[in-house]
């Protein structure tokens, strides 16, 4: 996962991304099966925090992997303030990490960012430091580049009107998984698989739209060079049209989470 692609956006990721559902939070710490006491929680792909901000007070500790200095330096300051877990910030690559002598993770975590992963060489990495009670979770929801919500798709072909048809990540052209998560994980041994998944209502405001659109890959504001005030302003003329009819700007969107157990034949059998 290339920082670049995410260049100058941590604080619009931190203040305009929106949180997964408590749903999510909840069935994952509820179906969770890794073993008591919770010791260790690996949060690949960090980025500002979200995760150890939802879940991490179930832990003693976390470690949180992160590419992006910035946005690593987000979540420093979002978790100063936070008394559990005790915090470790690892700057590298999620396929780069090295667990080294750290004890074994209750719980692995990725949240909206696998689908940036080498996602087979990040799962046997994983294999390799985790032990048999290992529990690993992917979570995702849907994008606006993705909404089937008429205002959202207007949002989409403004953005293609400035920066082509295609979707873009950062400077390359964005390739999507051609393989669904839980295959992944079953085509590389993982046990247990479960899948879930929940529709639910968004509401935006114009601010907010513009903010996460600022925070993703295929619309930060360096992408539109000379043209970006060209392009905010279609955005608000857009947007605060729609935001003044009765429809507003809702977003029917869907969450997913996919939680799996490391394969015994590769785990490390040691709980230390």
């Amino acid at each position: 996962m290339s920082p670049g692609r995410f260049a100058r956006a941590s604080q619009y990721y931190a203040e305009f991304r929106p949180e997964l559902p408590d749903v999510v939070w909840r069935t994952l710490v509820n179906d969770l099966d890794c073993g008591e006491p919770r010791t260790l929680l690996v949060d690949l792909g960090a980025g500002t925090g979200e995760v150890a901000l939802a879940i991490g007070a179930r832990f003693q500790q976390a470690v949180l992997v992160e590419p992006d200095g910035e946005m690593m330096n987000v979540a420093k300051t979002r978790l100063a303030a936070v008394r559990e877990p005790a915090v470790e910030f690892v700057q590298c690559e999620a396929e780069e990490y090295e667990h080294g002598a750290r004890p074994a993770p209750c719980l692995v975590t990725i949240s909206r960012a696998f689908h940036w992963m080498d996602q087979v060489r990040v799962l046997r990495s994983i294999s390799a430091w985790g032990h048999e009670r290992t529990a690993i979770a992917i979570l995702d929801d849907t994008s606006l580049w993705n909404c089937a919500d008429q205002w959202a798709v207007d949002v989409r072909r403004l953005i293609q009107s400035h920066l082509g048809t295609e979707r873009r990540a950062g400077s390359e052209k964005f390739k999507p998984p051609t393989r669904g998560y839980a295959d992944v994980l079953r085509g590389e041994g993982f046990r247990d698989v479960e899948t879930a998944s929940w529709t639910f209502v968004r509401e935006w405001d114009p601010e907010a739209v513009e903010g996460y659109l600022y925070s993703t890959s295929y619309a930060s504001p360096d992408l539109f060079g000379g043209c970006l005030a060209e392009f905010q302003s279609g955005l608000h003329q857009l947007l605060n049209k729609q935001s003044q009819t009765s429809e507003a700007l809702v977003e029917n969107a869907t969450a997913r989470l996919v939680m799996a157990h490391l394969p015994v034949d590769r785990a490390r059998q040691d709980h230390a």
